[in-house]
């Protein structure tokens, strides 16, 4: 199938997993994606926190021109070897025989790994912590399945994502901006205004599992009601508390907790647009927290930043980001 070239990169829990490693992993592909003897790179990652890498690695990577495919496995391979070896497999003759010139996730597509699923890295997430297909794509279609041979989901085709290669050389760009946080608003709760308020100014009770601190540059808002209307239940006080930290001239971006499109385009979600939160489609936190830090990494400008925010770099804002329906592709035999 494929003649293979082994590097191991280093060896941790993906739990453990800090942005540098997201560095260190990208640099390490782009390494090989250089070589001209390499037909696609294959990257084995734990799936604690897979999601967050591959998203780091699809933004680092401009103008890609051969595959890197992610693969994990839910179980150790001792436990079971069918499951480890059909997603290894799998995974190097996506990344041998694909033609794909994109980041993509191969895992299960059902429960006992009779086929795989190609999923984009930008909208793959972990929606299960023990299912064998553990993985979904937000934005509906997969990439394709594998299955002895490549089906591709005829939405990915439509929207010619990085099927033809690139004109220009692949680009590396790596830096990252940490000082970023996550609020999550909590409708009808003191919560969410506090959160807001620790962005803004040092207080002693701080909230840590939210990871906010006064010294953001940017953070991400996410509620934990639909995208549509953002904060049209909460608090007069919630509701000013998240102009706050756009008063103070942070990078907002703004996401659903529950995978609605965010578009603000209602009540106090008008002034948060207007303020310049970036509303973002169908983005989970932890895709547009790696997004923000890298964004903010790019640029010392906050207006820049913004544009940059908004901008679809490798799918992560697909075209039906904000609409209201998706149609999943599905295997069939």
């Amino acid at each position: 199938m494929a003649d293979l070239e082994v590097d191991e990169v280093f060896s941790k829990d993906s739990s453990e997993m800090k942005p540098q490693d997201w560095q260190i992993i990208t640099e390490r592909a782009h390494h090989y994606v250089m070589r001209d003897d390499i037909s696609g790179i294959v990257v084995i990652h734990g799936t604690d926190t897979m999601e967050d890498t591959l998203m780091a690695v699809a933004l680092m990577i401009r103008n890609l021109n051969k595959p890197i495919v992610f693969t994990g496995t839910q179980v150790p391979a001792e436990k079971d070897m069918h499951h480890a070896e059909k997603l290894f497999y799998d995974s190097v003759l996506t990344a041998a025989n694909s033609g794909i010139n994109d980041v993509v996730l191969c895992f299960s597509g059902d429960e006992t790994s009779t086929f795989t699923n190609l999923y984009r890295a930008s909208t793959a997430f972990k929606f299960s912590t023990h299912k064998y297909d553990a993985f979904r794509s937000w934005d509906g279609p997969i990439v394709a399945i594998v299955d002895g041979k490549f089906k591709f989901s005829p939405q990915y085709n439509s929207h010619q994502y990085k099927i033809t290669k690139p004109t220009e050389f692949p680009l590396l760009k790596t830096n990252l901006e940490l000082n970023v946080g996550y609020a999550n608003v909590v409708i009808g709760t003191d919560y969410g205004e506090q959160i807001i308020s620790n962005i803004i100014t040092p207080r002693e009770e701080v909230i840590p599992q939210d990871k906010v601190t006064p010294r953001n540059r940017g953070y991400i808002l996410g509620t934990n009601t639909d995208g549509y209307d953002l904060l049209s239940h909460t608090r007069d006080a919630e509701a000013k508390a998240t102009l706050k930290p756009l008063e103070a001239g942070l990078v907002v971006g703004v996401v659903s907790n529950d995978g609605s499109p965010v578009i603000l385009a209602n009540g106090i979600d008008i002034q948060l647009r207007e303020k310049g939160a970036v509303p973002l489609g169908r983005m989970n936190f932890r895709k547009a927290l790696v997004k923000l830090s890298w964004v903010l990494g790019q640029t010392q400008d906050n207006e820049e930043a913004r544009r940059m925010l908004a901008y679809d770099y490798c799918g992560e804002i697909p075209p039906n980001s904000f609409d209201t329906e998706m149609k999943p592709f599905h295997h069939t035999d």
